[in-house]
């Protein structure tokens, strides 16, 4: 046992009708910091890594959501690049944004609006130091983290697409 305090729990409905007023307004790239420690020449091998961080706060007439992300490039456990771009969304909500309702909110619909931006940024970074194009990793994003009723959890599982 341990003496945290158990995360809180989102109500489906309340999590359901807060995504359906919520509105991005914007998207913006805050700052960026670019490091090529390799120099002119590409690695001929390499293994890219993104780790990102992301917060909230309020703004009038909703709130702001910051990313901050680490994109790393290993080449002969060497790190041969770092990436650390920063990216803001102002979305209006006439409801207030909660911790408990953040948190399936940034595993899902923050990342999956800001991940095209990185991919962008990060392709542009590459053609920059003329370096072979490299995708980023895949983006896992897991229906656990959406608060579902027992009702939409059944329904979600008969939707299932057969393959012959």
């Amino acid at each position: 046992m341990t003496n945290q305090d158990p995360k809180p729990i989102v109500v489906p409905d309340e999590y359901s009708a807060f995504v359906q007023q919520m509105l991005l307004q914007r998207i913006w790239l805050a700052s960026a910091h670019i490091e090529n420690r390799a120099g002119p020449e590409p690695p001929v091998t390499g293994e890219m890594t993104v780790q990102g961080q992301v917060e909230w706060h309020p703004i009038p007439g909703g709130f702001r959501v910051m990313h901050r992300f680490t994109v790393s490039v290993m080449h002969l456990e060497q790190t041969v690049l770092i990436v650390n771009p920063v990216y803001g969304m102002d979305y209006t909500s006439a409801l207030p944004m909660t911790n408990e309702l953040f948190e399936p909110l940034k595993v899902t619909t923050f990342i999956l609006a800001i991940w095209p931006y990185l991919r962008e940024f990060v392709a542009s970074v590459f053609a920059r130091m003329n370096w072979p194009a490299a995708p980023l990793p895949t983006l896992v994003v897991h229906p656990n983290a959406i608060p579902q009723s027992e009702d939409q959890k059944r329904s979600s599982q008969l939707k299932t697409i057969r393959r012959r």
